[in-house]
């Protein structure tokens, strides 16, 4: 049976905190998860950039950044779109 950093890890787009904008290979991964929601979505890219750390102004920039060039990526996904209006709200 598997622990639950295991579990996490394997679910997880980003394993660790990369204190930046994802780059488009790594924003491509969401592609793989079709299960995933846009709340997840929008979760993982928080994680990826700021970790446990703080909502500063520059963070907030990248996060929206980072929403904004996964739905220029893929202009007909709802999904994508969904997480930037979740992103909007939360930031």
């Amino acid at each position: 049976m598997k622990n639950f950093n295991e579990f996490i890890n394997e679910n997880m787009v980003f394993n660790s905190t990369i204190y930046r904008i994802p780059t488009n290979e790594e924003l491509s991964k969401f592609e793989k998860y079709p299960y995933m929601t846009p709340h997840e979505i929008y979760e993982e890219i928080v994680y990826s950039i700021i970790g446990r750390g703080i909502f500063s102004r520059i963070n907030k920039e990248n996060i929206l950044k980072s929403i904004q060039k996964l739905c220029d990526m893929y202009p007909d996904s709802n999904r994508y779109k969904d997480v930037l209006i979740i992103s909007q709200n939360n930031i």
